[in-house]
């Protein structure tokens, strides 16, 4: 795997920062904690709560006809009730003595790159190790306690609806606790190719879902994420290219990133 196949991947699931220089700086918008400030980012506040009721509405559609006997109704209701516990950014933001002039806070970012490779070096080991990242903080998520379940293979086709399923509540699960938008990417043992592209076929949404498989996954294990843009809470992968190597650094960045990614065994 040359530099630029390298790049073509890592963008498929992390936020890649291209810096100028060794040192450098990122500024994130933090929708997480309580803040005061000018009223320039109350549009960006109001399409982030849209997103949010959207996907609750749809964790409501999928839910609101469960039976209490069906395997697994437990650990979904919880998952509902999170979900429609989590407050508007606006409700979550401290408005005292300024009306309605609420702002995120900016977070800033500040290091200097020293980890390297050289620019002819196979990169490969480092793909694996920016994957490894979004494995790591998965573990950090309170939310995979949610899916603890395993889905239980006896039906082959009741098997590939419970999967969908899972994979749906993930998705949406993500976009209301992360409060940014769904899943981009799937990634999993590529054993489970045919079950995961055949469980996504029973889906009736447009959303474009990448599949990337990693044989060092156990097989019963699928990770799901949200690809993030500059200024988003993410995994990041930041560099430069100097003298023929490529110094970097894979960071965890913004308000409780970890919202942004799920992993669950079935």
């Amino acid at each position: 795997m040359n530099f630029t196949e390298f790049k073509n991947e890592i963008d498929k699931v992390v936020c890649s920062y291209n810096s100028d220089t060794k040192e450098y700086t990122i500024k994130i918008i933090d929708f997480g904690v309580n803040v005061t400030g000018a009223s320039n980012f109350l549009d960006l506040i109001d399409s982030k709560n849209k997103e949010v009721n959207q996907a609750r509405e749809k964790v409501l559609a999928e839910t609101e006809n469960l039976d209490p006997a069906e395997e697994g109704y437990d650990e979904i209701v919880k998952m509902r009730n999170e979900v429609m516990s989590k407050p508007n950014l606006e409700e979550s933001s401290d408005r005292s003595g300024i009306g309605s002039t609420v702002s995120p806070l900016l977070l800033t970012y500040n290091n200097t790159l020293t980890e390297s490779v050289s620019l002819d070096e196979d990169f490969e080991s480092l793909y694996q190790l920016v994957l490894t990242n979004i494995y790591n903080i998965t573990e950090k998520s309170e939310t995979n306690e949610v899916f603890s379940k395993k889905i239980e293979e006896a039906d082959a086709n009741e098997f590939l609806k419970k999967l969908n399923y899972r994979l749906n509540n993930t998705s949406n699960f993500i976009a209301a606790n992360g409060r940014i938008g769904n899943a981009s990417f799937v990634i999993s043992n590529s054993s489970n190719k045919e079950k995961i592209e055949n469980a996504q076929a029973l889906n009736k949404s447009n959303r474009k879902i990448t599949n990337i498989y990693d044989d060092r996954l156990l097989d019963n294990v699928i990770v799901t994420g949200r690809k993030a843009e500059e200024s988003q809470p993410c995994v990041a992968f930041v560099y430069t290219v100097e003298d023929n190597k490529l110094f970097y650094e894979i960071i965890n960045i913004g308000d409780k990133p970890e919202n942004q990614y799920m992993s669950f065994e079935f």
